[in-house]
């Protein structure tokens, strides 16, 4: 048995508990070179090593707000509904700022959902923050990068 050759990565459209699921399936398949990448609801919000370890090397989009608990000052809300929540943070946050965001496009308001910005039809687009499992554990790229420039 042996992998495709013509597969450049799977994408995996599923919840943590399918997820967790799938990837030793994958690995099991002989797919465990392939990249796995992921929505951001492959990840529940907390961290869960004994739970997330087959998740290992699998990337995904998040929030900001998620991966490193970067709430506003005076809220802490880790519920179920913690990314509706943060939605409703940026929304009323991003009130006064769009204005700016509005008439330069090239400005950006860090949020707690990502990096939002104004487009020229007027709507707010988002980037979210990647991150990748390791440990059973979510790590943001950017620091797992730079920690390896080091």
């Amino acid at each position: 048995p042996r992998r495709r050759q013509d597969i450049d990565f799977i994408f995996m459209a599923a919840r943590p508990k399918q997820g967790r699921l799938l990837r030793p399936q994958l690995k099991f398949h002989h797919a465990a070179g392939v990249p796995v990448y992921g929505t951001s609801h492959l990840f529940t919000g907390r961290v869960a090593p004994e739970l997330d370890r087959d998740m290992n090397g699998v990337v995904f989009g998040a929030m900001p707000w998620i991966l490193e608990g970067d709430y506003p000052e005076g809220i802490s809300y880790g519920g179920s509904l913690q990314r509706l929540v943060a939605m409703g943070i940026d929304a009323y946050a991003l009130i006064p700022s769009l204005g700016i965001l509005s008439q330069y496009p090239h400005e950006r308001f860090q949020g707690v959902t990502g990096t939002l910005r104004v487009d020229e039809g007027n709507r707010v687009r988002r980037q979210m923050v990647w991150a990748r499992f390791k440990g059973g554990q979510p790590r943001v790229l950017e620091a797992e990068l730079g920690a390896g420039r080091r």
